[in-house]
Formats: C-alpha cells, sequence, structure tokens
C-alpha cells in the first residue's frame, strides 16, 4: 500500500480510536457506534474527517441528550 492508500485508513482508524475503541476499552458498550438501541453523541462538522482529518476542528453545533445545551460565556 502507498502513502495516497495509507492516509484515508489512518484517518479513519484515528476517528474509530476517539470513538468506538476509547468506549470499548472503559466498558461502555452502548457508546462509540452508530445503531439502532445504542447511545449516540454526534457532532456535525463542516467538511468530511475521513478525507481531511483536520475537518474535525470545524464544529456545526454540539448535542448532549438530544439538545442544544446552553452556551456560559468565558468568566
Amino acid at each position: 500500500m502507498h502513502t495516497g492508500e495509507q492516509a484515508p485508513a489512518l484517518r479513519f482508524e484515528a476517528l474509530r480510536s476517539a470513538t468506538a475503541t476509547t468506549a470499548r476499552r472503559f466498558g461502555l458498550d452502548d457508546r462509540g457506534r452508530i445503531a439502532p438501541g445504542l447511545r449516540a453523541g454526534l457532532l456535525p462538522v463542516d467538511g468530511d474527517p475521513t478525507v481531511t482529518i483536520t475537518d474535525t476542528l470545524n464544529t456545526r453545533a454540539v448535542r448532549r441528550r438530544g439538545t442544544r445545551p446552553a452556551l456560559h460565556p468565558a468568566g
């Protein structure tokens, strides 16, 4: 596999490591994946992190338990 083919796999593994792998390590079997009956925290971003990993920094919204949490100004 040359670099052009490795890069997408590495970005996907980075995303998996931050979600499913971490949840599994902490014994949180109902998290880290999107599937019926599981809990999911979604963080929509502008872009596609599987193409450009830094797109994870382009957060569009934050949702917690299905609602947008109130933002408190930094003090």
